[in-house]
């Protein structure tokens, strides 16, 4: 240290000047609150009502928010919610809503929000149908006995299914489907069906498909191919295409055999489906079916009756959204053939599912209004809600007695018990655009066809 001596100052003033040099008092050099270099310092800060701890200890915030924390150590924070609130996430150097540990490189902030917990409740409600048992987490579902709880508002239940000794689960309904986990997510009143099985005699899901290859296109179909349908009899594929009552056919591995136009019907065809023996019928976007007779020599079709015998089916939907699909359960010595349809719809509305029974041919057209009876079992806007945006093509399992149906706008195909309209099972498309049509083929394989002409393979595992 130096000594400086001013000339005519007091003794009082020499003292200041030599603290002054010296750093004493003036934060140079350690001390008077600073953080020394090898700290870094955490910050907290609450939103709502609750606590946040540190590990190692130092915050305790509501009180004491901040602490200093060596440089490079990891310091953990845990959330204690208040009476009435809930944990809801961190924002800052942790974000989220699970465990928070920073890394104290540097100095850190952290904000931990609480919410009010909701007083809103929701019932969920169990049915089992087979052997089995059905809990949940969080605990209040043990169904056996207890199949009803009340959760809080937009909590998330999950469901486990426990199969009795033989048997599987072959199936949730309700608010889950499939076979694998199911979540609920409880922001209104739920209901969930678990359906056990005898092991080796479950259901076939399409959950349980997956893609065969990549996509390919059919070159012969300029664009917009819109529907399909295996022909058992001719054992080939026939595509339609859309604004042109065009069908094509190729063989079972998709090599083209030829094409001919369907006359005297809407251009605005759109789904097509294999009834029996050499008839198919399609289904154009006026909501107008037509059975016609496609066999070997077939090099056109009249459409109109009395060569093709026509059906109403339901009243246009108007702007380019009327029926798309169509499927056949076939005839049997004691059934009649049903034909089931599904209209469009967009964005989730105005979608419609409905299907008659075919009556004896005769030479008039066949109308909802008058002669044809249409039944439709459920609203299909309210069941396929935030499932499915739309209805656009659609096939009958003989095997399970289920439609598959698949939606364009939402990439995804469900299977549906045609009846109820429960959901059974769902399968996310990939490979093409705008999937619009469905069949099975010869070997219980599921075929998509786009409207970019794509066809993609799904074959179960």
């Amino acid at each position: 240290m130096k000594l400086y001596f001013v000339s005519g100052k007091s003794m009082s003033s020499l003292i200041f000047v030599v603290s002054l040099l010296s750093g004493v008092g003036c934060g140079g050099g350690g001390g008077g609150g600073r953080t020394p270099d090898n700290n870094s310092t955490l910050n907290v800060a609450i939103v709502g009502s609750g606590v946040v701890t540190s590990s190692p200890a130092g915050i305790n915030c509501g009180n004491d928010c901040t602490n200093d924390y060596p440089n490079s150590s990891q310091v953990s924070l845990s959330s204690v919610a208040d009476e009435g609130f809930v944990f809801d996430r961190w924002e800052g150097a942790c974000t989220g809503s699970s465990s928070c540990s920073v890394n104290m490189s540097s100095d850190r902030s952290v904000r931990a929000t609480f919410i009010e917990e909701s007083t809103t409740q929701f019932e969920l409600s169990i049915t089992i149908s087979g052997n089995g048992r059905v809990t949940s987490s969080p605990d209040g579902i043990d169904c056996e006995s207890d199949c009803t709880e009340s959760y809080s508002s937009n909590s998330v239940v999950s469901l486990t299914a426990l199969p009795d000794s033989g048997m599987v689960l072959d199936h949730w309904q309700g608010a889950c489907n499939g076979n694998q986990n199911c979540s609920v997510a409880m922001n209104q009143a739920r209901e969930v069906s678990a359906i056990f099985a005898v092991e080796g005699q479950q259901s076939i899901l399409i959950s349980n498909y997956t893609a065969q290859n990549d996509a390919f296109q059919l070159g012969e179909i300029p664009n917009n191919a819109s529907g399909i349908t295996w022909h058992h009899g001719l054992q080939q594929y026939l595509v339609v295409r859309n604004n042109a009552a065009t069908i094509y056919r190729y063989d079972e591995n998709f090599s083209y055999v030829g094409e001919f136009q369907v006359n005297n019907i809407s251009a605005d065809t759109e789904g097509l489906a294999y009834v029996g023996q050499d008839d198919v019928m399609i289904v154009s976007e006026n909501n107008i079916a037509s059975k016609i007779l496609v066999d070997e020599f077939t090099n056109g079709v009249n459409g109109s009756v009395p060569q093709s015998q026509q059906y109403r089916i339901l009243s246009p939907g108007g702007s380019n959204k009327g029926i798309e699909g169509i499927a056949v359960r076939k005839a049997t010595s004691t059934t009649p053939a049903r034909v089931f349809a599904c209209q469009e719809g967009t964005g989730g509305t105005n979608m419609r599912f409905a299907y008659f029974d075919i009556p004896e041919d005769s030479n008039s057209l066949y109308d909802f209004e008058s002669n044809l009876t249409v039944v439709e079992p459920f609203d299909a806007d309210q069941t396929f809600e935030q499932i499915v945006n739309d209805l656009a093509g659609m096939v009958y399992d003989d095997r399970t007695g289920h439609v598959i149906i698949v939606s364009q706008e939402s990439s995804r195909a469900i299977q549906v018990e045609p009846e109820t309209g429960s959901v059974i099972s769902t399968l996310v498309l990939s490979g093409a655009p705008q999937y619009e049509g469905v069949t099975f083929g010869p070997n219980g394989e599921l075929v998509f066809v786009s409207e970019g002409n794509w066809i993609r393979i799904y074959t179960s595992n």
